[in-house]
């Protein structure tokens, strides 16, 4: 077996160990949120402007542009969701947006937090948009496997919102992408 032939399984071999352990955090990280009690302990206040900050940090070089809607206001809630439920709605974005930008906003109103992460398409079919959340479940089992999807992502979000007493929508935006919103109550 030639040199570069046992380079490309290596590199094989290292990608598939990444998807696995990728899949194995996701699982873990579902199991922990299906077993948590319903009410939400820890909570402190987390600066958006941080949470900000770190996701310009972390997509810096994503290939797209993300928009942000900075604030010097606090989110109540506990900052690991905050962020898993961040990560997973923007890494959906940036792996299957065909447009340049994804905005990110996160407004108050009373005790409740609205978090909105928009794309530029393609459009979610309106039959698949409630599926989506389900574990497991992807529009396009291809796609999927191309980007590096587990199919967890979103099923981790609407536990999130779940467990916040919350929710989570998508619908089709103005420019022919989805915008996810999400409901917390802090």
């Amino acid at each position: 077996i030639s040199t570069e032939d046992v380079n490309k399984f290596h590199e094989i071999i290292l990608n598939q160990t990444g998807r696995l352990n990728s899949l194995i955090g996701d699982m873990l990280e579902l199991h922990r949120l299906e077993n948590t009690s319903n009410t939400v302990s820890g909570r402190k206040p987390v600066l958006w402007n941080e949470v900000v900050d770190e996701l310009k940090s972390q997509y810096r070089d994503c290939g797209k542009k993300l928009q942000f809607r900075e604030t010097d206001e606090a989110v109540y809630v506990r900052r690991e969701h905050l962020d898993s439920l961040l990560v997973n709605l923007v890494d959906n974005a940036v792996k299957y947006s065909s447009g340049d930008i994804v905005a990110i906003e996160m407004t108050h109103s009373g005790k409740t937090v609205t978090i909105c992460v928009s794309d530029e398409g393609p459009t979610i079919p309106a039959d698949q948009r409630e599926r989506i959340f389900e574990r497991f479940y992807t529009i396009s089992k291809s796609r999927n496997r191309r980007n590096g999807g587990t199919g967890l992502g979103l099923s981790i979000v609407k536990h999130i919102a779940t467990l916040y007493k919350g929710s989570v929508s998508v619908e089709e935006n103005k420019q022919g992408g989805n915008s996810f919103t999400v409901r917390l109550k802090e």
